[in-house]
């Protein structure tokens, strides 16, 4: 149950990162796109070229927020793996603590029942 989960967040980090990535070259590339149309030169269509900037501009704010979204995201995925991975190894120690306490107990068990098959021959002598 735990390794399921630990997967699935491994899984959706992995998606998240992905994300993250795309939004980033996104924002890269509308910024990139907004600072050549704010340096070109003013071309006689310049209403079309200001609301062109203000479109690019709106765009970037919403990538923008999209990548802190992700970012935010990323950060509460990683927070659970981290979580998760501590759980799992107080249940590997458990584990541990609970093997070696079954082999001493076998061990313990075998003593005893050597102990009552000599008690059992003696009284059969």
């Amino acid at each position: 149950m735990v390794l399921n989960r630990i997967v699935k967040l491994i899984t959706t980090q992995a998606q998240l990162q992905t994300d993250l990535e795309a939004t980033h070259k996104q924002a890269v590339s509308a910024t990139e796109a907004a600072n050549r149309l704010m340096n070109s030169s003013a071309p006689p269509g310049e209403n079309q070229a200001n609301s062109e900037k203000e479109n690019a501009a709106k765009h970037l704010q919403a990538l923008k927020a999209k990548l802190g979204t992700a970012e935010e995201e990323l950060q509460n995925a990683k927070g659970e793996l981290k979580q998760n991975q501590i759980d799992l190894m107080a249940m590997k120690s458990q584990s541990e603590a609970t093997k070696r306490e079954y082999d001493r107990l076998l061990e313990e068990y075998s003593v005893l029942q050597k102990k009552t098959d000599k008690d059992s021959n003696k009284k059969d002598d």
